[in-house]
């Protein structure tokens, strides 16, 4: 499948593809993309 545009250079899409919790078919925008890993939230 190929990158969505909201996804491109998203860390979670290039782990999980379309299986991404925050994915769905024909998304335009995304307030969950993390395109570094200093924006991973520390558990």
């Amino acid at each position: 499948m190929p990158v969505p545009k909201c996804c491109e250079g998203c860390l979670k899409w290039e782990q999980f593809g379309n299986k991404c919790w925050v994915y769905w078919e024909d998304k335009r925008e995304c307030t969950q993309k993390i395109e570094s890993k200093d924006q991973i939230p520390l558990k």
